[in-house]
Parts: structure tokens; C-alpha cells; sequence
């Protein structure tokens, strides 16, 4: 009967499997990839590549306010990209006169740009001259392999409003990290090129530097980072808008999941401003790394703005009391 799941079938990292077609070395791979994925840690900096448009999910997300995990099916798709990453660079260096520079030629390094005292930064695909239809000028170069749907979709939106305007349109992460890598590089051109998966098929979009717009990303970015109140959501609510519905955050955002226990949700914690990206936590009074922030201590009290309670007061002990909707909560750490 239709609808329902067949027999000798299971669920192997949330998709339908046919018991018949599993394979216990193929498991063993994704195995592999989910283990690695537990013991790797969150990059300690705000991503140039991250800025969402709503500025209290990026400040949960640089808060360390919830482990986003994936699962190995998608572990495998960004595995991909970045294997079509090289085959396009591979490619376009066939192209007669032109230039293509992925890494910085004195340390051999990814392209990089760094603010807001360390804490934002970001890694460029690469810089590119010689294209044919503008052989002289140099460009930001970056690239995506994403689903044919959205590649069919952001071919629609370049019909309809113009390329300079598409990617703006098609993806405003996407963007944002253009308009940031042009303004950081000094490079008013940004050309990317969009692959399909393995890269069969391939299309490109040009996006001009738009003045003004990295500085006022750059500003409301360096509010988040430092920011000890919950900035403004792009919804109160919710589970109702759209534009919220894939949010991991969103249950904290309603106030019905406490963030998890760490320095960056601690009210002791803070960012430095000595250009490491560091972290200082005021109650031991020492410096702490991306590492030792998630680890966290015994200490921990949350920062206010990670509940959605009212605090009352701190006692000598440094409990924090908060009223709540059914009564008292105290929060004595772990």
C-alpha cells in the first residue's frame, strides 16, 4: 500500500533504505564521516561567508548557543563542493590570458581578511583577470556547486532582474559575502561561477560592489559580536514565518529551549579586543580559546539574554534567581 514503509526497509541518517541495497563497508564510511563531524569543533570567528538577515540567529550561531550537526548524507554534498571548487579552478585556468590566484603567493595560504579585531573573518576563493568578455580588470572569484533547482532558479532570476541584481535575489548570504570579500580586497568585481553536482553544468554571475554596503554589514556584524542583548529577529514568530521555519534556533528565539552551557553563554564571558579573537572570562580571569570556551566550567551562569526569564538577583554565590511564567528558577551552574 502506498504510504507505507516497505518491508526489509530502514532509516539509515534520516532517508528510506532498502535493506537489500545497504553494505556494511559503505556504512563504515559514513560512519567514519559522522565521527569525525562529533569531534570537530566550531570555528571560534564570525564567518565573512555567514551573515544571515537575521542578526539574532548569527549572534545564537557566534554564541556556541546550540551544536549544529549534520548528518553524513550532507557531510558528503559540502565534501563535494569543495572537490568542484578544484575542478573549476582546474578548468578555468584552461582558458587562454587568464589569471586565477587561490592562495596568497608569499604564505601559500587561502586568500584571507580579518576585522573587528579578529573576530570577523574570511577566506576568498580567489582573485581572477583575463576573463574574455573583460580581459583587464581583476574580479573577486567565487564558487558554488549547488541543486539543479536552485542553479535553474537563480538562471530565472538573471532573466528577470538583471545579473548585477540576481545573486542579491537568488541568495542574501551569498551577497553579503560578495559585497564583504570586494570591499576587503579592493576589488570592485565579483564573478562567480555556479556548477551543478560534479560540475556538469556551469553558469556564471557578475555582481558589482555596492557602496556602502560591507561597511554597514561590517557594523551591524561588530553589534553582534559584542552584543550582551538578543538583537532583533527578522520575526516574533517564529514558527509562522517562512522565513524562520529552518532556523535551528527558533526554539530559543520563542523562549522554549534553554542554549547550551558553554563560555559563550556564560554572563562572565566576553570578547577581546586585543586582536587574538580571544575570549576572557571575568570570573577566573584568564584568556580562553575557541576550544576551551565550549568545554566551559562549573562556573557557568547564563548571560541573561539566553533565557527568557526576568532575573531577580544574584546572591553571594553567585546563583542567579529568575522569575518565570510558573514560578522561581535558579541557576546555580553545573
Amino acid at each position: 500500500m502506498r504510504g507505507l514503509v516497505p518491508a526489509h526497509s530502514t532509516y539509515k541518517w534520516g532517508i528510506l533504505m532498502s535493506e537489500t541495497h545497504t553494505d556494511r563497508t559503505l556504512d563504515a564510511i559514513d560512519d567514519a564521516i559522522m565521527h569525525k563531524e562529533r569531534r570537530s569543533k566550531p570555528r571560534g570567528y564570525f564567518g565573512m561567508s555567514g551573515k544571515h538577515e537575521c542578526d539574532r540567529q548569527d549572534w545564537y550561531s557566534f554564541r556556541f548557543a546550540k551544536r549544529i550537526g549534520f548528518d553524513a548524507k550532507t557531510l558528503k554534498r559540502f565534501a563535494d563542493g569543495h572537490a568542484v571548487e578544484d575542478l573549476m579552478a582546474k578548468r578555468l585556468k584552461t582558458v587562454p590570458g587568464l589569471t586565477l590566484i587561490v592562495a596568497d603567493p608569499e604564505t601559500g595560504r587561502q586568500l584571507g581578511h580579518k576585522a573587528v579585531h579578529n573576530h570577523l573573518r574570511g577566506h576568498q576563493d580567489g582573485h581572477i583577470r583575463g576573463l574574455v568578455d573583460d580581459p583587464l580588470r581583476w574580479y573577486v572569484w567565487e564558487h558554488k556547486s549547488v541543486n539543479e533547482n536552485s542553479f535553474r532558479k537563480l538562471g530565472r532570476l538573471i532573466d528577470k532582474h538583471g545579473e548585477e541584481n540576481a545573486l542579491k535575489e537568488w541568495n542574501q548570504v551569498y551577497w553579503n559575502q560578495a559585497q564583504l570579500y570586494m570591499h576587503f580586497s579592493e576589488t570592485p568585481r565579483h564573478y562567480m561561477t555556479i556548477t551543478t553536482p560534479g560540475g556538469r553544468d556551469h553558469m556564471k554571475c557578475v555582481t558589482p560592489e555596492v557602496d556602502g554596503a560591507a561597511l554597514e554589514l561590517v557594523e551591524r556584524i561588530e553589534g553582534i559580536i559584542f552584543a550582551t542583548e538578543k538583537p532583533i529577529p527578522i520575526s516574533h514568530a517564529p514558527h509562522k514565518f517562512f522565513g524562520c521555519k529552518f532556523c535551528s534556533y527558533k526554539e530559543m528565539c520563542d523562549g522554549t529551549e534553554l542554549p547550551a552551557r558553554n563560555c559563550r553563554t556564560c554572563i562572565y564571558s566576553e570578547p577581546m579586543t586585543d586582536g587574538d579573537a580571544l575570549w576572557k572570562c571575568n570570573h577566573h580571569d584568564e584568556r580562553r580559546d575557541a576550544a576551551q570556551q565550549l568545554e566551559g566550567c562549573k562556573d557557568h551562569r547564563y548571560l541573561p539574554a539566553m533565557t527568557p526569564y526576568d532575573v531577580e538577583f544574584m546572591d553571594q554565590e553567585n546563583n542567579v534567581h529568575y522569575r518565570t511564567d510558573v514560578g522561581k528558577w535558579t541557576d546555580g551552574g553545573v
